[in-house]
């Protein structure tokens, strides 16, 4: 056999009589569209709140719900397969819910299980099929809200974080997105009617390294009762399989 045919047989025989790995490519998520609707204490069904997507979701992309409540409140797991992230009760209550869209969702009703006052919810859509990875949270009584923290040892996670107060307020935009947290605001809305008031709010960051997770956000006007929240999403982390040429 020549010097080249030798040098071919090296090169080939390993595929041709083995197995080879493929390397899944790296997963680009984007923001998709989001909506909100707001229930007040003192409007009919007031544990009860519906939101409508501008358009219906794509199949296999990631829905993010959550549902925010001034005071302290029981906050449902909604129906149709919705994992809950976070589910915590207090003055304020809120949650985050996630699902992998079958594709054609048009909106969600969310409910409590007692009427806390006003209450909100959130619906966001982003492109991809990801898995939960970690949440933190944080509660106080400030104008500073955080959403609490943790140690990621992965980048370019979905970061999402939401934040509920008891009082009606504004989240200042440039506060999302400063030099350390780098968070896009995606909503800030307040509920008003009745006797109580809230403000509700999101973002999220799409290209983010390791290390700690983040975010803490000014709330303009008087201090108030606030919960913040916050959870990563990664792309899933099963391997392909492998793939046969030979024996």
């Amino acid at each position: 056999m020549s010097y080249i045919g030798k040098i071919a047989g090296m090169f080939f025989a390993p595929i041709l009589f083995g197995v080879f790995f493929t390397t899944a490519p790296a997963h680009a998520t984007s923001f998709v569209q989001t909506t909100y609707a707001t229930k007040a204490s003192n409007a009919a069904l007031p544990t009860s709140v519906t939101a409508t997507f501008l358009a219906p979701a794509t199949a296999g992309d990631m829905l993010i719900a959550v549902v925010g409540a001034d005071g302290s409140a029981t906050i449902n797991t909604p129906a149709g397969g919705w994992p809950v992230a976070i589910n915590q009760t207090g003055i304020p209550s809120q949650a985050i819910f996630y699902r992998i869209a079958d594709g054609g969702e048009t909106g969600l009703t969310a409910t409590v299980h007692a009427n806390p006052g006003a209450i909100a919810l959130q619906l966001y859509e982003y492109s991809g099929s990801l898995e939960l990875d970690q949440t933190g949270s944080s509660s106080g009584k400030s104008a500073t809200p955080s959403s609490g923290s943790f140690v990621s040892s992965e980048n370019n996670e979905l970061l999402f974080a939401a934040f509920t107060t008891d009082v009606k307020s504004q989240f200042k935009d440039a506060s999302w997105n400063d030099a350390e947290e780098g968070f896009t605001e995606r909503n800030d809305f307040q509920t008003s009617g009745g006797e109580h008031n809230g403000t509700y709010g999101a973002g999220d960051s799409l290209a983010n390294s390791t290390g700690t997770q983040g975010v803490t956000i000014i709330a303009a006007g008087k201090n108030g009762n606030w919960i913040g929240q916050i959870a990563s999403f990664r792309t899933p982390s099963t391997p392909p399989p492998p793939t046969t040429l030979g024996r």
